[in-house]
């Protein structure tokens, strides 16, 4: 298994993974064969499946942790590329 950032990637495949053939008569072998929108959810995280130009991935997803500081806000938007601290400096 190989990881990038959130992204999982697997070598699957006969002599790679299994040398059974019968394992890949299991529908879930094929994911064009899953539900689209199929999450697979745990405690605080899961995985969402996507799809782009016939390459097909999952990746992992965390709830976002409470940021230590806070400021106060005034604005939201303002300049291009400012973040949040500069934009409430005005």
């Amino acid at each position: 298994m190989k990881v990038i950032h959130n992204i999982w990637i697997y070598t699957v495949g006969l002599n790679n993974s299994t040398k059974d053939k019968d394992a890949f008569k299991h529908p879930a072998t094929f994911p064009e064969k899953l539900a689209e929108d199929l999450l697979v959810v745990g405690t605080d995280w899961w995985l969402e499946r996507h799809e782009y130009d016939g390459v097909e991935w999952w990746e992992f997803k965390q709830l976002p942790q409470r940021p230590e500081r806070k400021i106060e806000l005034k604005n939201v938007t303002g300049g291009i590329w400012d973040d949040l601290e500069e934009l409430n400096r005005r």
